[in-house]
């Protein structure tokens, strides 16, 4: 057989060998592939695209709080680092509400960082008891404190309680015991009974339900301290640290504000004492209900002892006279007797009291012819006679003469209130009982006496002692150091 000779093509490969064809073919298969796979590739990547699901729409935080009962506490942290404490009435996409003390203050979203709503008080009041040894009497009795704010009354007695018991002459303890147990009677509702229980007996006449006398706010009350604070002899208080920085901030221009760091920082540290002193003097009264007064100050106690325990409930106050129905226009709460609401509600009532011709009844620049006083004096000896009429009739006096031991305390207490007296920015409108007077009464009951009619005006030679003038017994002058020899500022 003859062997058929091989043809040769350049590169030596023939184009019929099939084996030699091959590469090509694989090389068009695999760049058909590969298109293919993109394609199939970019179809996945689509569908992914497509089905995967769209950012979840920003969460609605908007609420608003039914009533003030149910407003959470919170802390707004704003863009600038400041932080505003308070409790949250409104949230909504603009703006947010935060009730400050008693004032709902709106703040735009766009100056807000975030809002962190604080836990439940009896969460932190668990969290803090739990931090407090319960032998530090000192920490237990801020807590005490921290409660009585947010009108925990029940936990803070189980508090004091034990204090009482880990230190049983705590004079202080009881009587924060006390004011406790009046605040909790006051704000805990009368229980009604079950008529099903106790069938009704019959009806019969009776007297009008007596009306709830209104009583000063804790808020009210902390403020009226603040402002009659003696900073010679002051009482216990507490400032956080954010409200000093607060008042850093809003009162940087100021001369008194330390414009270096190191300035800042050490007013930081300084005692609330100072810082009080401090907002005094820059009359920034927007920070006043920021300072927490923890104690009375000199002059509410004088009052408390001297004047509202001695002798103002026992003779003023009582059913028959100013604290009754027939009380006129001057009407005092004989309720809860002396704890702080009923204290600071009779003395803002006589602090603003005038006569029907304007006459204050306290006299601030006279004390010695205050009309309270006089009123209080055997009616031949006063410049204000108390009335005897109408539910009057029987009335007897509080004091034998201006020599009275406690009509000098008395004195004492008007002289020890700060001058130039305040202006308190509480708003109170006190009740007023019937009048006490007939209608025939010819005599008014807070008209005073002419000066042909004081006492003593009559007689041409100086009384001599065992007669004195009671209008003239005035006390010896205040040495310098008082306020009425020292002016001090407006505040």
């Amino acid at each position: 057989m003859t062997r058929r000779p091989t043809r040769h093509t350049l590169g030596g490969a023939s184009p019929a060998s099939p084996r030699l064809a091959r590469p090509a073919a694989f090389s068009r298969l695999a760049v058909i592939g590969a298109s293919a796979l993109f394609v199939v590739g970019a179809a996945r990547v689509t569908e992914s695209a497509v089905a995967q699901p769209a950012d979840p729409p920003p969460v609605d935080d908007r609420i608003e709080a039914p009533s003030k009962e149910f407003e959470p506490e919170c802390i707004v942290h704003l863009t600038n680092g400041r932080r505003i404490t308070g409790r949250l009435v409104a949230r909504a996409d603009s703006e947010v509400t935060v009730r400050i003390g008693e004032i709902p203050t709106t703040i735009k979203r766009a100056e807000i960082d975030r809002v962190e709503v604080l836990p439940p008080v009896l969460d932190r009041y668990a969290q803090m008891r739990a931090a407090i040894d319960d032998s530090d009497v000192s920490g237990l009795m801020v807590l005490v404190d921290w409660l009585r704010v947010r009108q925990c009354y029940t936990e803070a007695l189980v508090e004091l309680d034990h204090i009482l018991r880990v230190d049983p002459g705590n004079a202080k303890a009881r009587e924060q015991r006390k004011l406790i147990e009046q605040l909790r009677v006051i704000a805990t509702p009368p229980a009604r009974p079950d008529p099903q229980a106790n069938p009704a007996p019959a009806p019969r006449p009776a007297r009008p339900p007596r009306p709830e006398f209104p009583l000063l706010s804790v808020d009210d009350i902390n403020l009226i301290k603040v402002y009659e604070t003696d900073l010679a002899k002051p009482p216990r208080m507490r400032i956080d640290r954010e409200t000093i920085e607060e008042l850093i901030a809003a009162y940087a221009q100021s001369d008194l504000i330390p414009t270096s760091k190191e300035g800042r920082d050490a007013l930081l540290r300084q005692s609330p004492e100072r810082i009080l002193d401090l907002m005094f003097r820059l009359r920034a009264r927007e920070f006043y209900p920021r300072v927490k007064i923890i104690d009375q100050p000199e002059s509410m106690q004088a009052f408390r002892e001297s004047v509202h325990g001695a002798w103002l409930l026992n003779s003023c106050a009582t059913d028959r006279c100013h604290g009754g129905a027939d009380a006129g226009r001057l009407m005092l709460t004989n309720r809860s007797r002396n704890a702080e609401p009923a204290l600071y509600t009779n003395f803002l009532i006589l602090e603003r009291f005038t006569l029907s011709d304007g006459t204050p009844l306290i006299n601030y620049d006279q004390p010695q012819r205050s009309p309270l006083l006089h009123l209080g004096l055997p009616r031949e000896r006063s410049l204000y006679p108390h009335s005897q009429s109408g539910a009057a009739r029987g009335w007897k006096p509080v004091f034998t003469s201006q020599r009275d031991r406690r009509y000098e305390q008395a004195l004492d207490w008007i002289r020890s209130m700060y001058r130039p007296r305040p202006e308190y920015p509480v708003t109170y409108t006190p009740p007023q009982g019937r009048t006490l007077l007939d209608a025939d009464e010819p005599e008014q009951r807070d008209k005073p006496l002419s000066r042909d009619e004081e006492p003593g005006a009559v007689e041409p030679e100086p009384p001599q002692p065992a007669t004195a003038d009671p209008a003239d017994e005035s006390p010896p002058p205040s040495p310098p150091s008082s306020p009425e020899a020292t002016p001090r500022p407006p505040r």
